[in-house]
């Protein structure tokens, strides 16, 4: 991946986010770094520049691993996970020919004590979200939820699910998360008033 994203933009004492637009899909990449207290959490990185990078390195608390949130989504993962030395998460069904080696995750699953792992069917293939279990809760989506004009706040459209009505189901259990904030793949995050906001879009199914 060629594309750099010039800076890190901390949104709160749990949470940081880069991003860089993408002319071949006409849309922006966000990724997450989410901060549990004992551990950072990279999700879905793209590429930063060398001062931005070492503003991430020097985070604290340290990073303990890389999440990928789907198949479409590795970007710069194998990169970021020799730069920090750390190990790859994601679901099984996320594999791809280029994809870099990574450990398995599964449904519930915990990384470290309070990153839970939410798997999404119908999204893109190995779809999962996932909740930093803090005060306020941080979620993390992937392709499943987006957060762009013209769309705004919605479904991922239904051209680009594997399964639409699958999706939209599966994603009602986020309705039960007390969450705070909510970061996305593609969009700004939601930084207030995130459970009032998700239930109401999921209120609509």
């Amino acid at each position: 991946m060629s594309l750099v994203a010039p800076e890190l933009e901390i949104v709160s004492p749990h949470s940081a986010l880069w991003r860089i637009f993408d002319a071949s899909i006409k849309t922006e990449l966000f990724s997450t770094a989410a901060n549990t207290g004992q551990a950072t959490w990279i999700i879905d990185p793209i590429p930063l520049t060398p001062t931005a990078l070492t503003e991430l390195k020097n985070h604290r608390p340290p990073v303990h691993g890389i999440v990928v949130t789907n198949q479409n989504h590795w970007r710069a993962s194998g990169i970021f996970a020799e730069q920090f030395s750390v190990p790859i998460f994601a679901h099984p069904e996320a594999k791809s020919d280029d994809a870099p080696p990574f450990m398995p995750v599964t449904d519930g699953q915990q990384l470290g004590n309070f990153l839970e792992v939410i798997s999404i069917d119908g999204a893109a293939p190995g779809e999962i979200a996932l909740a930093a279990r803090i005060d306020p809760c941080v979620m993390v989506l992937g392709d499943a939820l987006i957060n762009f004009e013209p769309y705004g706040f919605t479904f991922l459209p239904r051209k680009y699910c594997t399964n639409y009505r699958k999706m939209r189901q599966s994603l009602k259990r986020l309705a039960e998360i007390d969450v705070g904030t909510i970061f996305f793949a593609h969009g700004l995050p939601i930084v207030c008033n995130g459970a009032s906001r998700l239930k109401a879009l999921l209120d609509e199914i």
